[in-house]
């Protein structure tokens, strides 16, 4: 094989990858601190479907098309109580929250999110790199338990 032919069988390997697969996230904001910093660049895996609660999800926002990362807190067909307000979730749709609740526009503001605005689950913490980690956001203590006891079936 050329080198030439070899360089660009690399670059369709690489752009499929990107394209398909995983996609780079900056993070900005402080609506995910403390498990996400503003600044942080995080590689986001595109290929799996499944989704549980306390999972952390980009996706786009329905009001503007970007990109934004929330938590998932209430799971379709389940009905997410917060103070007087209730929500029921319908076929693909979940209730996300930011796990800096104060700082975060999230579900509370636009309402459910589909799962067809949902494009993937970090898959690393590229930068800082003093703070690479795979599958960051797994495990955030405490932040998913106290707002999962607000969900009923």
């Amino acid at each position: 094989m050329t080198r030439g032919r070899a360089f660009w069988i690399a670059i369709a390997c690489v752009l499929s990858l990107r394209w398909f697969a995983a996609e780079p996230y900056l993070m900005t904001g402080v609506s995910m601190h403390p498990t996400f910093h503003s600044l942080e660049y995080i590689l986001v895996e595109k290929v799996s479907r499944s989704r549980e609660r306390g999972d952390v999800i980009v996706f786009r926002e329905p009001e503007t098309g970007q990109k934004a990362m929330k938590r998932i807190i209430a799971l379709p067909g389940e009905t997410f109580r917060m103070g007087e307000k209730a929500w029921t979730l319908g076929r693909g749709e979940y209730f996300l929250l930011g796990d800096q609740r104060e700082a975060s526009t999230d579900s509370r503001h636009w309402g459910p999110i589909s799962e067809d605005a949902m494009v993937g689950r970090p898959l690393l913490r590229i930068y800082p790199f003093d703070r690479i980690e795979f599958f960051p956001g797994r495990s955030a203590p405490g932040i998913v338990h106290a707002s999962s006891s607000n969900t009923s079936r």
